[in-house]
């Protein structure tokens, strides 16, 4: 798919521990700093979408007393930020995330994540993101003929081209990355193709089936769905 492969790749099928053991539990927070998005994907539950930002005062109040709880329940913090599409508002944004909670001194760990359509990922906001340790999860869709059709810009114009870029951009500054299939009927052929792209570049692979779009033609049932990929993706690869 144009991505370099790594010259290892992890062939191990298992799950990392949510919370280890000898660290307190964690309290994860889904954070939405705007509702807005750049794509017109044929699945979206959105609907109409603002296009407001979270003000600095509501972040600044919101990760306060986040943290603040946390530290006194003896909790560390997972931050997903969602949206929407997060990046739209800008590393700034994120930099000023990072500065606040800096600012507090907090005892516990805290993490970030961002879940995005990757097509905004640029140099900029990956130094922040890289800088922080920030994990980062996009979504693609397959191939580009399917993905481009399901997930274009707003004007219709093709995605997978963007994202492969700034999938290559995040993994040369070595930054976390988990793939997330949403898959139909149409494109459950390409489980196996996408699966392989993950596992050669290193990339953690979720899939979201959908099934109950009442929006799109893409809410017909998935047999056989789960016990095909259980088969495939758990299989002894050596």
């Amino acid at each position: 798919m144009g991505i370099k492969e790594s010259e290892t790749s992890n062939n191990n099928c298992s799950h990392k521990p949510i919370v280890p053991p000898d660290k307190p539990h964690s309290l994860t927070i889904l954070a939405e700093p705007t509702s807005d998005c750049n794509l017109a994907c044929a699945y979206c539950y959105k609907g109409n979408k603002s296009h407001k930002i979270m003000s600095h005062l509501t972040l600044e109040n919101m990760l306060k007393k986040i943290i603040l709880y946390n530290e006194q329940h003896n909790l560390s913090s997972s931050f997903v930020w969602h949206g929407g599409e997060p990046t739209m508002v800008g590393q700034n944004f994120f930099k000023k995330v990072f500065d606040y909670i800096d600012s507090l001194n907090c005892k516990h760990s805290i993490s970030h994540a961002i879940q995005t359509n990757g097509t905004l990922l640029n140099d900029p906001l990956l130094d922040i993101l890289a800088e922080h340790k920030v994990s980062i999860g996009v979504s693609l869709d397959g191939i580009a003929e399917y993905h481009d059709r399901i997930r274009p810009f707003k004007k219709g114009t093709p995605t997978h081209h963007k994202i492969l870029e700034g999938l290559q951009k995040a993994k040369d500054k070595n930054i976390d990355i988990g793939i997330l299939m949403s898959i139909t009927n149409d494109n459950i052929a390409y489980i196996t193709e996408m699966f392989e792209f993950c596992r050669k570049n290193r990339f953690t692979f979720g899939i979201n089936p959908i099934t109950a779009d009442l929006h799109s033609p893409h809410s017909e049932p998935l047999p056989g769905f789960v016990l095909f990929l259980s088969r495939r993706l758990c299989e002894d690869r050596n």
